[in-house]
């Protein structure tokens, strides 16, 4: 043998001994995916409970996979989501080297100790003999195994080979008889039939070792106790195991975990790109939150308590938690545990942690750390912030249907007086802070004997343009400072002017164009049957020719009826009274029993309530859920801020 007893005997002697000693080994291919990281966290876990050792290795014996910078992303991910290693490539410790191409010696020798213990074999076969097995074995519906040809190949014969410089595999013997198996911490006891398993390659024509022998070498070498990977390794497991039976070795511990899936059917997937730590960062998810909720991905801790720092997960972790089932990703949960993690920063931390979005939302200068203040309670991701900010370097282009609030009891004109009175009183904070702010403006709710939000829902949609925003009116304004609150809130003024006027021009125009019905012929002809082939409609006789073609036309009919009490003298007045005789025609459509939809004249009648002409309310539904409407902008059209096509459902 090329390599002396001495030589294994010394190899031995560095094996750690006495503790618990875990590893994470991924590949250099990419970017850290979120289950990968999952199993160095619990790695570490199991580890650092019990004061054990965690080691870091590098597998690169797939050299079609590897990506140059890779290995450095794993190390400064790892320490990014303070997971330390304790020895790896770029750490040192007593059994490196710590990435597997710079062991190919080790594997060599071992190879050669595998061979003179008879569990391993040389195979010289080349690609097209083994593909045409596989294709005999596909025929015949058997499951493909290596024939061992090479198996039975002389000493000689092999020799010659190796003289002639034939390119060889070196494959695993593996027993024809028998059960191969192990005790899974999680799943219990795992066994397959020897008969079955595949003389597999354990190292390549180019010399490297395949993933199945290397990981067997350094496992045993780096002294590993326990090896926690995912659950896809579990049916190559046996084959390990009669690996370290070959060499004479004792198997470690092994914890296989669940998948994690991104729905019912599908795993989260590198090849899908939704899974990778990084992203997670980048979208502005805390590095605590992320690792926490990994943790509960697979792993329960056995109480009502979720969050818990490393630390804390550390004195928390079982393996005896641990599911055999997969687990959902569930976004929205992640969603909510950043946010705790981020209310419970202090200030000062959560400012130097949202003042990179900050910036990315807003250009002008302002207070970031008063804004940060605002933003701590309202924020669940960071990344939400820049799109919370987008009204204060310019307002947004907003309607004034915002300034519409039910449970406020606001509308554009009573918005109007409100922003009115708060100019003045804010004209005259000398003092511009929140507390000063707060104390004049509710000054002015009580000398108005209004409620808080009929002040101060106006005073936000006039600074913001926005439903939705960082604080309310009084954080805005001091986000904003003096001069740009003040001249907002008067452009808001001059904008429902505006809109007022614009309002009443539409009326006059729709006013002019109605006609008149007398009230006697519009309730007869709602009261009137419905006419069939052998009862016509009865005769009404009209004032006005419009209310005749309303007996004919039920669109014309509602559109008649909705005009009927029109005061033409006063606009506001008209608004108001529009409603009165739209209600009592759906309430006579509601209490009527309704036929098939479409078959009853005036359901076909009410599709003036809808922009889309035709499509009207058609069944007793519809029109309940049509008069709730009409009941829910009444207070708007008493103010008179609600234009009559509107009303209606469509624009003149």
């Amino acid at each position: 043998m090329k390599y002396s007893p001495d030589y294994y005997a010394e190899q031995e002697s560095c094996i750690p001994k006495g503790k618990l000693r875990t590893r994470f080994a991924p590949s250099p291919t990419g970017f850290m995916h979120l289950g990968g990281l999952r199993t160095a966290l619990y790695a570490y876990l199991l580890a650092k409970k019990v004061d054990g050792t965690f080691l870091l290795r590098i597998e690169d014996t797939d050299q079609e996979r590897f990506i140059p910078g890779a290995a450095e992303l794993i190390y400064d991910t790892l320490k990014q989501a303070g997971i330390i290693y304790d020895e790896g490539p770029d750490v040192g410790g007593p059994v490196g080297p710590y990435i597997q191409s710079e062991r190919r010696e080790i594997y060599l020798a071992y190879i050669e100790l595998l061979i003179a213990r008879g569990g391993a074999y040389l195979c010289f076969c080349e690609k097209e003999v083994l593909d045409e097995q596989r294709n005999i074995n596909r025929a015949s519906r058997i499951a493909h195994k290596y024939d061992r040809r090479c198996m039975r190949l002389s000493k000689e014969e092999v020799a010659a080979k190796i003289a002639a410089g034939e390119p060889y595999v070196v494959r695993q013997k593996m027993p024809t008889e028998g059960t191969a198996f192990f005790d899974d911490l999680v799943y219990g006891r795992i066994e397959m039939e020897n008969a079955t398993l595949d003389d597999q390659v354990l190292l390549k024509r180019d010399g490297l070792p395949t993933y199945n022998f290397a990981n067997v070498v350094d496992d045993h070498l780096m002294g590993i106790t326990h090896i926690i990977r995912g659950n896809e390794f579990v049916p190559s497991t046996p084959k390990y195991i009669l690996l370290y039976e070959a060499f004479g070795w004792t198997a470690p511990q092994f914890i296989h975990c669940a998948p994690i899936m991104r729905d019912a059917t599908h795993k989260l997937s590198k090849r899908d790109g939704d899974a990778y730590f990084s992203d997670f960062v980048e979208k502005g998810y805390l590095i605590d939150a992320i690792l926490n909720y990994i943790a509960l991905l697979g792993w329960g801790p056995g109480g009502r308590e979720e969050k818990f720092t490393l630390p804390e997960l550390v004195e928390a972790f079982d393996i005896k938690g641990l599911s055999k089932d997969p687990s959902i990703f569930d976004y929205k949960k992640l969603h909510s545990l950043n946010g705790m993690y981020l209310r419970a920063m202090s200030e000062a931390e959560f400012h130097a942690a949202a003042l990179p979005y900050i910036r990315q939302g807003v250009k002008r200068e302002i207070d970031t750390a008063y804004v940060a203040s605002v933003l701590k309670e309202r924020c669940e991701v960071l990344s939400e912030i820049p799109e919370q900010l987008d009204f204060i370097d310019e307002q947004p282009v907003y309607s004034p249907a915002l300034y519409d609030n039910k449970k406020m009891k606001t509308n554009p004109e009573n918005a109007k007086a409100a922003l009115i009175e708060i100019v003045p009183v804010l004209e005259g904070v000398k003092d511009w802070n929140p507390e000063v702010i707060q104390r004049e403006l509710l000054a002015l709710v009580e000398r108005m004997g209004a409620k808080n939000g009929h002040i101060l829902w106006p005073l936000r949609v006039a600074l913001s343009g926005k439903m939705f925003t960082p604080g309310g009116g009084i954080e805005l304004c001091v986000i904003l400072g003096k001069d740009e609150s003040i001249r907002r809130l008067r452009k808001a003024i001059e904008t429902l002017d505006e809109f007022r006027a614009e309002q009443i021009e539409v009326a006059e125009v729709f006013v002019e164009r109605a006609a008149i019905a007398d009230e006697p012929a519009v309730e007869q002809a709602i009261s009137a049957p419905e006419p069939t082939k052998d009862v016509p409609r009865p005769v009404v006789t009209a004032k006005e020719p419009a209310a005749r073609r309303a007996l004919t036309d039920p669109a014309e009919l509602v559109r008649i009826a909705g005009l009927a009490k029109l005061n033409v003298d006063d606009k506001a007045e008209a608004y108001c009274e529009a409603i009165a005789p739209i209600m009592k025609v759906l309430d006579t459509l509601i209490d009527m029993e309704l036929p098939t939809a479409g078959a009853f004249p005036f359901v076909e009648g009410v599709n003036l309530f809808r922009e889309d002409v035709g499509r009207g309310p058609r069944s007793r539904a519809e029109l309940l859920a049509e008069r709730e409407r009409l009941l829910a902008i009444a207070p708007a059209v008493e103010a008179g801020c609600i234009s009559v096509p509107k009303v209606l459902g469509r624009e003149e």
